[in-house]
């Protein structure tokens, strides 16, 4: 004996195309309303001239070193972060007998950072 299934119970694409064309517009309508929206938004493009920017070179914040008895010859990829008052620093240093080494520091003010 085959058991009906309640109307409430049948799967959506066993759904009339009339209901799924609705289901279908429905969720598509905020989307285009979004799209539509944006490229209605009008832009400006900056200039070159309209921005005062200059370059200044001053010495350097951060410079290779002598450290645990190697001559380190750069300083690769620094990273700063503040945490809790302190500045924590990490490094790549690279050298000539030791092709590199990460290094960590920390400090509270960057005139202490020697």
């Amino acid at each position: 004996m085959k058991r009906k299934t309640p109307n409430h119970c049948t799967p959506r694409n066993n759904q009339p195309l009339k209901v799924k064309l609705i289901r279908l517009v429905l969720l598509a309508l905020p989307f285009t309303l979004f799209i539509q929206s944006c490229q209605n938004t009008p832009t400006k493009t900056i200039q070159p001239e309209d921005v005062n920017f200059k370059w200044e070179a001053k010495d350097p914040i951060l410079d290779a070193f002598m450290f645990d008895e190697e001559d380190w010859i750069a300083i690769k990829d620094p990273s700063i972060v503040q945490h809790e008052g302190q500045w924590h620093l990490f490094c790549t240093l690279r050298g000539k007998e030791r092709s590199h080494a990460m290094v960590y520091t920390a400090f509270d003010d960057f005139e202490n950072a020697a």
